[in-house]
Parts: C-alpha cells; structure tokens; sequence
C-alpha cells in the first residue's frame, strides 16, 4: 500500500486513474491491516486444492477467465519459486485443463 502509494491524493490529478482515486478514498476509511486483509483474500494462493477451489469459486461468480500467474514474490529465492510454479503446473492446470 505504501509502496505504490494507493491512499495517495496524487491519482484524482491523473486522467484515466479515476478509479485509483475512488479507492483510495474508500480504503482510507478502512484500517490499514482491514485492507490487507481484504486484498490477500481475493489473491488465489495456498495449496493446490485451496487455488483450484478460489479458481472454481471465480469462475462461477465470472464465467470464464484469464489467469496471470505470479510464481515469486519479493525476496522469495528464485528456487522456492521455481517449486511453487512446478507444484502448480503439476497439480492446478490439469484441473483447469478439465474445466
């Protein structure tokens, strides 16, 4: 949130940004860990079968959709990430391949 400065003012300055500024003022009455909270909720991670429940989950609300996925974070060693993107392949898209 700091990082890319949501809560800033700066985005009601910017055309195109309109719903930037809209957040912000919504997350501003919101605690900052309330925010967090709510946006690592919405993000599809955990074991293989917790991402292709949120996925199914997704699909249901959305219809079909496109997926990015992410396999490393931050400082996360480029081998855990490795693992983590192997893991999902080997387990995730099969599902998702039925879908």
């Amino acid at each position: 949130m700091r990082h890319y400065e949501i809560m800033s003012e700066h985005f009601k300055q910017i055309r195109g940004y309109d719903h930037y500024a809209g957040a912000a003022d919504v997350l501003k009455l919101m605690k900052l860990e309330d925010v967090a909270v709510a946006y690592t909720d919405v993000q599809t991670w955990g074991t293989p079968e917790t991402i292709v429940g949120k996925l199914r989950r997704r699909r249901e609300l959305l219809g079909d959709f496109e997926l990015s996925v992410i396999a490393g974070y931050g400082g996360m060693p480029f081998d855990e990430a490795e693992r983590s993107l192997r893991l999902f392949a080997s387990e995730v898209l099969p599902e998702l391949n039925r879908w």
